[in-house]
């Protein structure tokens, strides 16, 4: 039989056939499941550095201290947070821990009860650990010396820790003490 170009064709479909399952799933499932990541061998990986981030602390002597024995340094305490220094963290009463690794200036100023004659002398000193920072001598006419400087952290607390030749006016540590360490 011949089709003919002018025959017209009309189809309208009243169903769709039905398609047969396949007998077998077209996507493995299992292997789905276990994906493969290769990576070449120079891929570096990623690397995420958090820093612990020290805000600048201020503490200041509470009260007076007297110290009772000469000649044997002595820890000062207690403190108190000093204005303008909100985040402040005391260590044990007594200090500031800095990270190990953080380049810190300070500024501390050490003030005694009177001035003294001559042989009897006042000392601080500045600790971070076991490791002395810092240290002053107040000549005998003065009553208080400040001083300031730059250290690296240890991971440790830094204190102030004071001296004295003789007990006495000169043996009292006065609340005008203080310590700050700014973060450099």
């Amino acid at each position: 039989m011949t089709a003919d170009a002018d025959m017209t064709v009309t189809v309208t479909p009243a169903v769709v056939p039905a398609v047969a399952a396949a007998a077998e799933p077209l996507i493995d499932a299992a292997a789905a499941a276990k994906p493969v990541v290769t990576a070449a061998a120079d891929l570096a990986p990623a690397v995420t550095v958090q820093m612990y981030m020290l805000a600048n602390q201020g503490i200041d002597k509470s009260g007076n201290q007297s110290l009772t024995a000469t000649n044997v340094w002595t820890r000062l305490s207690p403190w108190v947070v000093r204005a303008g220094y909100p985040a402040t963290n005391i260590v044990d009463g007594d200090g500031i821990q800095v990270p190990a690794g953080l380049v810190a200036s300070f500024e501390y100023r050490l003030a005694v009860g009177t001035s003294a004659g001559t042989g009897n002398t006042q000392s601080m000193r500045l600790v971070n650990g076991s490791a002395v920072v810092d240290s002053v001598t107040i000549a005998n006419t003065s009553t208080s010396a400040t001083r300031s400087g730059t250290f690296t952290g240890t991971g440790e607390v830094v204190r102030l820790e004071a001296n004295v030749t003789s007990t006495g006016g000169r043996g009292t540590i006065t609340s005008s003490t203080y310590l700050v360490i700014n973060v450099l």
